[in-house]
């Protein structure tokens, strides 16, 4: 993948190579995250009645025998990030000329986490190296 703009995201970008390979590639390359924007996420109304989640720019990529589509075209297990199957060990990871920007503060403004790189709550047991190549990160707490 690349040239994805992600910005204010709760979730990120996670890529998932699939399949029972000798070597199963994901690459992201010349993309943009930015943190928590001016956009209030519940405006008007107290916090405690918002919606209210952590924020994560990137979930490390990962590796599985058995994958979902890009697009999914019909009903899909939820929640579409959750890890269905067990992990490869063929899987490897490129994320190269990206950006990272504006991840000014390790809180939203309604008080939960906001960082730039989580691992997944639902993966499995092996997540593979993320190999970082001419990574730039501007504003960042």
């Amino acid at each position: 993948m690349w040239s994805i703009v992600s910005i204010d995201n709760q979730l990120g970008i996670q890529l998932q190579p699939a399949g029972e390979t000798e070597r199963s590639i994901a690459v992201l390359r010349d993309s943009h995250f930015y943190g928590e924007t001016e956009a209030e996420d519940c405006p008007g109304v107290d916090y405690h009645d918002c919606y209210c989640e952590d924020k994560v720019g990137f979930l490390s990529f990962s590796g599985r025998t058995k994958g979902k589509k890009m697009h999914e075209t019909s009903n899909s297990h939820m929640p579409l990030y959750k890890s269905l199957s067990y992990s490869t060990w063929a899987a490897e990871t490129f994320i190269t000329q990206n950006t990272f920007n504006d991840f000014t503060t390790a809180t939203t403004a309604c008080g939960r986490q906001q960082r730039i790189f989580a691992v997944s709550e639902y993966e499995s047991d092996f997540v593979p190296v993320q190999y970082f190549e001419y990574t730039s990160f501007n504003s960042v707490h």
